[in-house]
């Protein structure tokens, strides 16, 4: 399962940047309530800030380059080589004269925005530096050994330093004064400060005991009134009115407030959260995979991104689906050739767990099957509206989830695991699934179009039978799943895994893609039509 690491806002409000443990970044719009744009950033996204004009946005992955994008997120704009080792925190000037990084290599490194050079760096201790934030005049760091330093803004001169927290300090927010900052413990708690005088930094607000030990801050930010929201990596997030308020109200409920109790998961980790301006709404990031939106201390919205994050678009227009007459003869020979060829390879005929009159009857019979391939995949034409297309399956983890939120029972595939293709999924709970993720299924001729393509491939992967293929029709019976893509052979030109199988896939219409129907090569064109009693795989799409 793919969790969600980070959600940052836009300066006007419309958009949310969320990032992800695979690297994918979504660029989310709050008016249209979906992604608009994504893009592979590396690998596991730390950190996303805009510019305060919002013309830029900056993406930092954790072991990766800083990437500046257009402000919608579309267009690379350059990057910059931090060397961190492993990058912890980013942060934009307010008034958007600076940037700064930190990470596991101890430097505080300082960036000019128009040059993208290196302005300077600064290093204090021998702990990694978790946390960086811009004050009035100041820098501020947080180290894992719990201080914190600032530095004047010119970075010449040290103005202050010691213990804040607990080891180590997590995270860092600055009040929109620029005077005051909140740091957030890595084990529990929070901590106000004062800017000052040299060494006379003045501690306010000590949140000893929220979160509690051995709860994560994981990030803060600030609202323009001074309000502030933190997330921590107890399944909910706090709201506190100003810096002198010591108790907050939740968003969403810790894990040890649930009964029966559950044991902890990386499940309840909120990564992320922040106020989206011009609204009155809050939005978190979950390692659940799901981007929340708060009213009012109430779940407005919650939104998965799991499989959103790898999807494959397609124009519409009228396409042409079913067979053509030579197409048709050529899928005939095709299943004939290989029926003959497995039933060589066993003489007994085990293989099929039938005698050789069905290949005679049937799987051989050129007559029978071009009889049954015309009736079933006649030609014609479609007009189609424009669509995406999950690049795989849903998965086993995905829909484990989906049964524990919506009371079903969830009965795993035997021998599967949690990345591998969920299958023996019957069609109704396909649908909920996807009206639960605020998807659809496709329907059978979205799905042909997206399989075929404008070449007219007869297979997902082109108009020959691939020997990677083999391994699941071998046997002409049910083969048990397999993580998507991890079989040579099976994707698409367009990069869609593992679409014909004999498993098959659900279309909205209840018809069935993608299978082997009567021991057939599991063609592109040819539909498992009234599948009494079936329990097959699924993916989603959506309309663009």
């Amino acid at each position: 399962m793919n969790g969600l690491t980070w959600v940052a806002a836009s300066p006007d409000g419309s958009l949310l940047g969320v990032g992800s443990e695979s690297g994918r970044f979504h660029v989310w719009s709050v008016r249209d309530k979906k992604v608009v744009h994504a893009f592979d950033a590396g690998e596991f996204v730390m950190r996303a800030r805009w510019t305060p004009d919002g013309k830029r946005l900056l993406v930092a992955t954790g072991d990766g380059p800083l990437l500046i994008r257009s402000g919608d997120g579309r267009e690379a704009l350059g990057q910059i080589e931090m060397k961190h080792h492993r990058l912890r925190d980013l942060a934009v000037h307010p008034a958007g004269t600076a940037w700064a990084t930190c990470g596991e290599d101890i430097a505080v490194r300082i960036w000019d925005p128009e040059t993208l050079e290196l302005r300077f760096e600064l290093v204090d201790g021998k702990f990694p530096c978790s946390s960086v934030g811009f004050m009035k005049g100041f820098i501020v760091a947080g180290f894992d050994d719990g201080y914190s330093v600032g530095w004047t803004d010119d970075g010449k001169q040290k103005v202050d330093s010691g213990v804040v927290l607990r080891p180590p300090v997590y995270s860092l927010a600055v009040h929109p004064s620029g005077e005051k900052v909140v740091f957030g413990g890595g084990k529990g708690g929070m901590q106000a400060m004062t800017a000052g005088e040299p060494q006379k930094w003045k501690p306010g607000t000590n949140w000893r005991t929220t979160p509690p030990k051995p709860i994560a801050v994981n990030a803060i930010d600030f609202a323009p009134d001074g309000r502030f929201v933190a997330a921590f990596s107890d399944n909910h997030a706090r709201i506190f009115d100003s810096i002198g308020d010591v108790l907050g109200s939740g968003l969403g409920r810790p894990f040890y407030d649930l009964r029966p109790k559950p044991e902890w998961t990386r499940d309840f980790i909120v990564s992320g959260a922040c106020f989206i301006p011009g609204t009155d709404l809050v939005a978190t990031s979950h390692f659940d995979g799901q981007l929340r939106l708060w009213k009012g201390g109430l779940l407005e919205e919650a939104v998965r991104l799991t499989s959103s994050e790898d999807w494959v678009e397609f124009p519409g227009g009228e396409v042409q689906l079913g067979l053509t007459p030579g197409e048709l003869e050529l899928l005939v020979q095709l299943n004939v050739q290989h029926n003959h060829r497995f039933l060589e390879d066993d003489p007994d005929v085990f293989r099929w767990g039938s005698d050789r009159a069905w290949y005679r009857d049937q799987g051989g019979n050129a007559e029978f099957l071009r009889k049954v391939l015309s009736a079933e995949c006649p030609l014609r034409k479609v007009v189609l509206r424009p669509f995406k297309l999950a690049r795989r399956p849903v998965t086993v983890g995905e829909y484990e989830k989906f049964c524990g939120e919506t009371g079903r029972k969830f009965q795993a595939p035997l021998n599967s695991k949690p990345d591998h293709f969920m299958y023996q999924v019957p069609f109704e709970a396909a649908q909920a699934y996807a009206a639960w993720a605020k998807l659809r299924l496709p329907t059978a001729a979205e799905w042909e179009w997206a399989a075929r393509g404008p070449s007219r491939r007869l297979f997902p992967w082109g108009s020959d039978w691939s020997p990677g293929a083999d391994f699941f029709m071998s046997s002409g019976s049910f083969t048990s799943g397999w993580v998507p893509g991890s079989k040579p052979g099976l994707a698409s030109p367009d990069g869609l895994l593992d679409m014909a199988t004999a498993h098959g896939e659900w279309c909205s219409e209840g018809t069935v893609m993608g299978s082997s129907p009567g021991r057939m090569l599991p063609s592109a064109a040819q539909p498992l039509v009234q599948p009494e009693c079936r329990y097959e795989r699924f993916r989603l799409a959506a309309d663009l």
